[in-house]
């Protein structure tokens, strides 16, 4: 019999086979009978719960769910925003810090969290309190897709094993990576430097992702062969270029038309994978792509700063020896679990370590001239917000995400829905996903960018946010 987690609610259920909007296909690729991140059999709602003030009469009732381990729960709020998480971990984040919010027998108790959210701040009252208008419970998994068949055929091939079991993922550093990278694999564009002109967008359009990335190397050598200076844009976490800074050619004519002036070399844009793969590997990728005395510009945006922030060091090879975990001390509660994740990281540090030196190795040959950095809100120091909930972070950047139209219906946003569902299904730990891992102020890459020297020369700005976690 699983284990269940009690949600104490008032409310008007309503057990029907409607998926949250969030969730709902929005699928427009030609040709595709339905989402490949997300297919009809993969998410079966249980129950559906209205409980926004609007139901609060006659209609809504005093009840109890009992939410199964295999769960999620879809959290919808009055602002349009949306929470994912397990019912099992959002019970463990209000025990450890809204206590009063759980009842005398574990339930959790909704119309406090409601109650308590609208009159006082805090990590989950602040996110949802006051605001909730439906609770979805989702069945995750019910059967197999391609996704977890890649998953698990990826790990094995890693761990020079069997076929790994479904449960392999998720739970470990393998499993974690190798689902991100099951889902990420899936997306139209691969992995690289395209070029990106005004209005034309990136130069894909009739050539294949080799000949496009071909094209921009091509450019780019000419650039450093007659010393011209090249613009880089590096997007953030779940996200793309043109997703990230599409409305710069769209809204703001005058600026692009003045970047288009200045860099005569070209402007272009590295696509990379966020979630699977750490912003080390994402470094070399771009770094294999620049020619060497490269006169060079970046604009990142989010975790992409981590990225171009790695290209502007100098002389940080005494540095590397010291990356490794630096947890802090748990309490007796989670000492046996943060035993287990430290030591699923150690293989995972030695291995950033090797590419660590590689990449130095790699920027003294290339030489590269960094001229100009503008980063903007990057978790240069580690970010809290990974760190403190995983499930609050990317449901988060997910709801934010939703907001730029480009997304609608596109499958750099459909992949990154699959990933927030899997993490929280599978309670995976922020530690155990390599992309995210990196933005945690306690990682081993948020200490190396904070004691490394930077090249001398570099002209940078930073936009940072002010809002609090």
């Amino acid at each position: 019999m699983p284990k269940t987690t009690i949600l104490h609610l008032t409310a008007n259920q309503k057990v029907q086979a409607v998926l949250p909007a969030l969730l709902q296909p929005a699928w427009r690729a030609a040709g595709e009978d339905e989402d490949p991140f997300l297919p009809a059999a993969y998410l079966q709602t249980r129950a559906c719960f209205e409980v926004g003030a609007a139901v609060r009469g006659a209609a809504a009732v005093v009840q109890q769910y009992a939410a199964q381990a295999d769960e999620v729960l879809v959290i919808e709020l009055a602002d349009g925003g949306v929470l994912i998480t397990s019912a099992s971990r959002l019970k463990s984040s209000l025990e450890r810090s809204r206590p009063a919010l759980i009842g005398s027998q574990g339930e959790i108790l909704f119309d406090q969290l409601c109650s308590a959210g609208a009159t006082s701040r805090g990590v989950i009252g602040e996110a949802v309190g006051g605001l909730i208008s439906r609770v979805f419970a989702l069945a995750v998994g019910v059967s197999s897709d391609p996704i977890i068949e890649a998953a698990r055929k990826k790990l094995g091939e890693w761990t020079q094993g069997k076929l790994a079991e479904v449960a392999d993922l998720g739970v470990s550093w393998l499993g974690s990576k190798a689902l991100m990278w099951a889902i990420e694999q899936r997306l139209d564009r691969q992995p690289g430097i395209y070029c990106w002109q005004g209005r034309a967008g990136l130069v894909t359009s009739g050539v294949s992702d080799d000949d496009a990335r071909q094209r921009a190397r091509h450019q780019l050598a000419a650039a450093a062969t007659g010393q011209l200076p090249v613009l880089v844009f590096v997007h953030g976490t779940g996200s793309s270029t043109l997703g990230s800074f599409g409305d710069l050619q769209l809204d703001e004519h005058d600026a692009w038309s003045a970047l288009e002036r200045h860099f005569t070399g070209g402007i272009y844009a590295f696509e990379h994978r966020t979630l699977s793969e750490s912003p080390i590997e994402n470094a070399r990728q771009l770094l294999a792509d620049l020619p060497a005395g490269l006169r060079l510009s970046l604009v990142s945006h989010s975790r992409g700063g981590l990225v171009a922030d790695l290209l502007c060091l100098d002389n940080f090879d005494p540095l590397i020896e010291r990356y490794r975990s630096d947890l802090p001390e748990p309490d007796d509660a989670e000492a046996g679990a943060t035993r287990v994740i430290v030591e699923q990281l150690k293989p995972a540090h030695a291995e950033q370590r090797l590419q660590l030196q590689q990449l130095a190795g790699e920027l003294r040959a290339r030489q590269l001239v960094v001229q100009r950095y503008v980063r903007v809100a990057s978790p240069a120091q580690g970010t809290r917000l990974a760190s403190g909930n995983l499930d609050l972070f990317l449901s988060g950047l997910l709801t934010l995400i939703g907001q730029v139209p480009f997304f609608f219906g596109n499958p750099v946003y459909s992949a990154f829905k699959r990933v927030v569902l899997e993490i929280a299904h599978r309670r995976t730990d922020a530690h155990l996903v390599p992309g995210i891992e990196a933005m945690l102020p306690e990682s081993p890459l948020a200490r190396l960018l904070r004691d490394s020297p930077v090249r001398p020369g570099i002209e940078m700005a930073v936009i940072a946010g002010d809002i609090e976690g």
